[in-house]
């Protein structure tokens, strides 16, 4: 078994943002010989790797939604030759949980936009409670940081939110990784963050970041509260790269992403006078299949509000089918369209989704679920 880990996002290695993008599949071919034996016409030699396991250390960057190109470098290594450091963070006064913090890491799973990168972190930072550490000579990572505390919360259905960042000198903060996690109203809690492998540079700050919600990535807490954290201590998994370690040769992939802003929403947006917080999102596709075309359109929000904490999503999305006509066949389009929206606002969510199918310009289905069920 081998690990080939990048700083893709959930898109292809080779046309991926960011890069750098690979040929990935070279890899594949050799994964599958490996298992299942060189095919009859294969090249003499697949790619192989003198060790075991491949990942690309992220370095030190600035932030952007669209970066094209992440600095660092490819390890190869066993898995997994870290030694875990703790850093025991000092007890802070409670914090008063802010429902909007979060809205600058984005969504966890980015993958084609408007899914996207983080931006700068430094106005979540400044409505969390951080810690700094500074980094006097290179620190690198790879796998799970942890930050294990004891922790109060009066936030009716409460979280913890864990921030990991990576601090410029002139407070530029770049997301390095996440963890969120529900939590009871009193008690030790483990927060994992997500695996990554990153390279602090000398001059820079290690900024460890912690809130009471990661919204809009995951659902803010059912109401207005505090936060207490005593005795935590953050865990980083240290790894020392081997100078001498060979490192796989990838080919290039695509000199360019397939990312493009065509037909793309991506907006923030904050009702001052309201105190209501607004992520909005939308995308459209248009592409030929086999026998014609099809469509794409996806349309979305969601709001929080600053003060009571509740909650509104909504999304609007279509799909179509267009078959081209034949010596024998009639055009013929088929179009779904799916509008849900789920609300929270203390104990329970209140669904509605309303789906609608069309032969033509002909509504021949329609079809609407409700239904409430109670928070965790």
């Amino acid at each position: 078994t081998r690990l080939l880990a990048g700083p893709w996002s959930h898109a292809a290695p080779t046309s991926s943002a960011p890069g750098p993008r690979i040929d990935h599949v070279p890899q594949m071919a050799a994964f599958f010989a490996e298992h299942l034996g060189t095919p009859p016409g294969a090249p003499a030699s697949l790619p192989e790797w003198s060790l075991p396991h491949a990942w690309y250390c992220r370095f030190s960057h600035a932030p952007s939604p669209t970066l094209d190109i992440v600095p660092g470098e490819w390890r190869a290594d066993t898995w997994q030759r870290t030694q875990p450091r703790e850093f025991p963070l000092d007890d802070r006064p409670p914090y008063a949980v802010r429902p909007e913090v979060g809205i600058d890491a984005w969504i966890s799973c980015a993958g084609h936009l408007p899914y996207g990168q983080s931006g700068d972190q430094r106005v979540d930072d400044a409505k969390s409670m951080t810690w700094d550490l500074p980094v006097t000579d290179p620190l690198e990572i790879a796998g799970h940081a942890h930050l294990r505390a004891h922790v109060t919360a009066t936030c009716p259905h409460p979280i913890i939110a864990v921030r990991l960042c990576d601090v410029d000198e002139d407070g530029t903060s770049t997301l390095v990784s996440r963890g969120t996690l529900l939590i009871d109203p009193d008690g030790e809690v483990d927060v994992e963050l997500e695996a990554t492998a990153y390279r602090w540079l000398p001059g820079r700050t290690l900024r460890v970041s912690v809130a009471g919600a990661d919204w809009p990535n995951v659902v803010a807490p059912g109401g207005p509260g505090f936060l207490t954290l005593r005795d935590a201590t953050l865990t980083l998994p240290i790894y020392e790269p081997d100078p001498a370690a060979p490192v796989p040769d990838f080919a290039p992939g695509n000199p360019e992403s397939s990312e493009d802003t065509d037909g793309i929403t991506w907006r923030i947006e904050r009702d001052v006078a309201r105190g209501i917080t607004r992520a909005v999102v939308g995308s459209t596709s248009d592409y030929e299949t086999p026998f014609g075309s099809g469509s794409e359109r996806y349309d979305g929000w969601v709001s929080v509000d600053e003060r009571t904490f509740a909650q509104h999503a909504h999304s609007d999305v279509e799909f179509a089918l267009r078959f081209t006509a034949t010596d024998t066949t009639e055009a013929v389009t088929a179009t779904t369209r799916s509008v849900m929206d789920l609300m929270t606002a203390g104990d329970s969510y209140d669904l509605r989704i309303h789906l609608t199918v069309w032969d033509g310009d002909e509504v021949i289905r329609e079809r609407t679920w409700e239904q409430s069920f109670p928070r965790a």
